[in-house]
């Protein structure tokens, strides 16, 4: 009956006669009202469902009496308690979700029938709950609920939780003008939550919604806050001047810039004097070495208006002010502060004081106006003896008009370096001799996830056979707990997990991937070592790499395929492709060469043909694809006739190498232009394309049909193919260079990663992917491919027209901005080959400038160009300068 009762009352929301009802309950029968109301009858008939047809009013009023049903369900709940154990019984999992009434009615704003309980029955447990909850980052206690307890003496003063939990704007139940008018009502509070939060990292980057003085608005969190402090002020509330100071300091702290940014814009909403600012102009010199260019600019706008100041600190400003001239965004911050530099230097005061060293420093920036306003100074306060060897570090950065201001001569086209390229000995590469160096190379293989460790491994477990134990799975354990209790994001660790698996357990990994696979060969090889342990089968894989980073040395290729053919082995059509791919084809000596002539299988002329014992190519059917490898990695720039009757004639880099063509499509509407690239044959599989990309059989690595890669799988694909990387490196050629995501800022960073740690060299499309990545959005990417076209030229010696045409090309077709271009020619190098070439683009871009399509800056390559002529001492193309400085006019 007192079930059937309170579903009635929960249901009118006479929440005092609930309280009433289980005032007076037994222990046994609080908790056996406790399981009725859970039990999911009771609440079928407590909550009624929505009415589809309902209009809009109708169902806004059903779902606010719904909500207050509902709390005053979790009252009654709550009303059964008496202490902590009671309350963990009222929980209950929804979705996944633990559901605790208490936690429910603490995050509303309505506490009227929650005091009224505790009243009754004082809680000792409230300090628990709320820790309790301050760990979770979606629920957070009402402001006001949690103030109203606090008062009445049932919680704790925790700053930063109040603060946090007064600072979260939920959505749609805060209001600014009833905050206004609360925290203006309620001293205490203001003082001991509200103005403490500077001292606290508050959510004030969240979006949410809320009702402003204009209506509902959707905003960050801080606009919030920025209006209630407005009606504070419109309503004479008086804040303490300290709060000068204090959000001065907190500007100090490593928090997140949105949130840094917000405390400048409210210290300017304080207006601070300038007795505030001389007072505490430490604290704005300090933000010099934040690295932060809003707050180096925000310092800068302060300490303008009391640079003249009697009381202002100059040398203190000096000290501090070098700390951010290495900021290459602060380049107008800089220039207007050595306006204060020269000012403070010229001061009588401070003629003892040597800052040119320091200053020096800003000529490595690349904006010619710097430059110039840096050597000015230099010559003003250094004097001449000291010039020249201050400015002598910093020469290969200066641009013609600084030299000419320091007097200082351009490089001739004689002042040309030694070659850099070092010799480097090559570390060979060991497998495991027992079966503790084994086990240690699992764990190193969960660790680093390289394809050179995880082929080690398992070569190491094919020769190590007969050392396996008995008790294998026990010894695994340690590693099996890291590897199976997730589930793992990439092939590489998925497919090693399941390999682990099935050696444990004698079975083939059975993979669902179907048709994205973007690494079939570690799948097919785990298997192959599953079956060869059951056979007992010690034969060596082929494509282990012998030297770092992943090669094989031609002698111990040919050793390999020598021990099957002994022995009458079946060799694994894919290891050989891959064992052939990762071959140091140029270091095949006599000794291979001569092992090479014993070779008897059907790979055998490929083979010969590939290590240079034959120059006859005679590719069949049975080994084309072996024979479309080895030729084109032998003589990457051939042509190969020999294939035009074979079923792969129309495979790309078979016959010829692979040159794919490519074009800018430029589309425009209201908020945005996008210059696209679109590869021949949809190469890079832009998802703006219908035509989808042709496949080929994988085995054919040059063709490279391989899909996309994780992060963590790149690595491993392109290991298995790095003497020609073209194709499969053209598959991550961006769409774009701006307004990129994720999946675009791996695709440019990752494999360009590969590529420079491990100096893979490329040959024909794959300098599309590298001139791309020059411009892309992301400087990691220009950078590392900067460093890339300097390692090629300098150490590969390479002839580089083909990019530099490429670069030119993409320029003039706005596919990437020319402000980042031009961050390649910033960067110094005293190398005549890479300033040649850098040259040679400029030259390109000119070439290819459309004078009706101009891109945006394209006066600064006109700029540049001279600039170079200058530099190099050579003679410039007047007819392409006079083509753009005519359509400039």
């Amino acid at each position: 009956m007192l079930k059937k009762y309170l579903v009635e009352q929960i249901k009118d929301k006479n929440w005092k006669t609930v309280i009433q009802s289980c005032q007076s309950l037994t222990d046994s029968e609080r908790l056996e009202l406790i399981k009725l109301l859970k039990d999911e009858d009771t609440t079928k008939d407590i909550f009624d469902e929505v009415d589809r047809a309902l209009g809009e009013e109708e169902r806004a009023a059903f779902y606010e009496n719904h909500s207050r049903v509902r709390r005053c369900y979790y009252l009654a709940l709550l009303a059964c308690t008496r202490n902590y154990s009671d309350l963990k019984q009222t929980e209950s999992k929804v979705n996944g979700w633990v559901l605790n009434p208490l936690r429910e009615l603490l995050c509303a704003s309505d506490y009227v029938a929650l005091e009224a309980f505790f009243n009754l029955f004082p809680p000792d447990y409230l300090d628990k709950v709320i820790q309790e909850m301050a760990k979770d980052k979606f629920r957070i206690v009402d402001f006001r609920t949690l103030w109203r307890i606090y008062e009445l003496g049932w919680v704790s003063f925790d700053e930063a939780y109040f603060t946090r939990s007064l600072f979260t704007i939920q959505m749609f139940n805060r209001n600014t003008k009833a905050d206004t008018d609360f925290l203006a009502g309620n001293e205490k509070a203001f003082h001991q939550v509200f103005l403490v939060f500077y001292r606290n990292e508050v959510p004030v980057l969240d979006i949410s919604k809320w009702q402003a003085r204009e209506g509902f608005v959707c905003k960050k969190v801080y606009e919030y806050w920025t209006e209630v402090i407005i009606l504070l002020n419109e309503r004479g509330v008086v804040f303490d001047r300290s709060i000068i100071k204090n959000l001065l300091e907190s500007l100090l702290n490593n928090w997140k810039k949105g949130h840094l940014d917000w405390h400048t814009r409210l210290l300017e909403l304080f207006h601070p004097t300038e007795d505030e600012l001389l007072e505490h102009q430490t604290l704005l010199f300090a933000l010099f070495g934040t690295n932060n260019p809003s707050l180096i600019n925000f310092a800068l706008r302060n300490i303008q208006t009391i640079r003249k100041a009697k009381r202002f600190n100059g040398l203190g400003f000096t000290e501090n002010f070098a700390l951010c001239f290495s900021n290459d965004k602060c380049i107008k911050a800089i220039f207007s502060g050595l306006d204060i530099v020269e000012n403070v230097l010229t001061n009588p005061d401070y003629k003892d004081v040597d800052f040119s060293e320091r200053l020096a420093v800003l000529l490595m920036h690349a904006d010619a106006n710097l430059q110039v306003k840096t050597a000015t100074l230099l010559l003003k306060f250094t004097n001449a003896e000291n010039l020249n060897i201050i400015a002598a570090p910093y020469t290969s950065y200066l641009k013609q008009k600084t030299k000419d201001t320091l007097s200082i001569s351009s490089e001739s086209k004689a002042s040309v370096n030694a070659d850099i390229a070092e010799t480097k000995q090559v570390a060979e590469l060991a497998i495991a001799s027992n079966w503790d160096e084994l086990l240690f190379q699992v764990g190193n293989c969960i660790h680093t996830k390289s394809a050179t460790d995880i082929d080690l491994l398992l070569e190491g477990i094919n020769q190590l056979q007969n050392q396996i134990p008995v008790d294998l799975e026990k010894q695994l354990k340690p590693y099996t707990k890291q590897l199976f209790n997730r589930s793992w994001e990439n092939h590489v660790m998925a497919y090693f997990s399941l390999f682990i698996e099935g050696w444990i357990n004698e079975k083939e990994i059975d993979s669902d991937e179907g048709r994205y696979d973007p690494i079939p060969f570690l799948k097919n090889k785990c298997n192959l070592l599953i079956e060869k342990l059951k056979r007992k089968n010690r034969l060596p894989f082929l494509s282990t790499p012998t030297h770092r980073p992943f090669f094989i040395h031609p002698t111990t290729l040919v050793k390999r395929v020598l021990a099957y053919e002994e022995v009458g082995g079946v060799i694994f059509y894919e290891d050989l492709i891959v064992a052939c791919n990762r071959t140091w084809f140029k270091n095949a000596d006599n000794e291979s060469r001569t092992l090479a002539k014993k070779m008897k299988g059907k790979y055998a002329k490929a083979l010969s043909y590939f290590l240079g014992v034959s120059d006859k190519i005679e590719p069949t059917e049975e080994t084309l694809a072996l024979w479309a490898q080895v030729t084109r990695i032998r003589n990457p720039d051939a042509v190969f006739t020999e294939f035009e009757n074979t079923s792969a004639r129309e495979y790309p880099s078979v016959i010829h190498p692979l040159m794919l063509d490519f074009r800018i499509h430029t589309e425009s509407n209201q908020y945005a232009t996008w210059h696209k690239m679109i590869l021949g044959g949809n190469w890079n599989k832009a998802w703006y394309l219908d035509q989808e990309p042709i496949s080929y059989d994988h085995i054919f690595y040059n063709v490279s049909t391989l899909k996309k890669a994780s992060r963590v799988d790149i690595p491993y694909q392109l290991s298995l193919n790095p003497n020609y990387v073209d194709g499969q490196i053209s598959r991550y050629i961006p769409n774009w260079t701006t307004g990129n995501e994720v999946d675009g800022f791996e695709s440019c960073l990752f494999p360009l990663q590969f590529l420079v740690e491990n100096k893979i060299e490329t040959h024909h499309s794959g300098w599309i992917y590298i001139a791309a990545c020059l411009m892309f959005e992301k400087k990691i990417s220009r950078e590392l491919a900067s460093e890339y076209i300097e390692m090629a030229l300098v150490e590969q010696h390479k002839d580089l027209d083909h990019l530099a045409d490429l670069i030119g090309n993409l320029t003039a077709q706005k596919f990437g901005p020319v402000n980042r271009l031009l961050e390649f020619f910033d960067k110094p190098n005293t190398n005549h080959p890479v300033n040649a070439f850098k040259f040679k683009v400029l030259g390109k871009c000119l070439e290819y400038f459309d004078m009706q399509q101009l891109p945006a800056n394209s006066k600064k390559v006109v700029e540049y160009y001279e600039e170079w002529v200058h530099r190099l001492g050579v003679k410039g193309n007047e007819e392409l300068l006079a083509k753009v400085k005519t359509k400039k006019k």
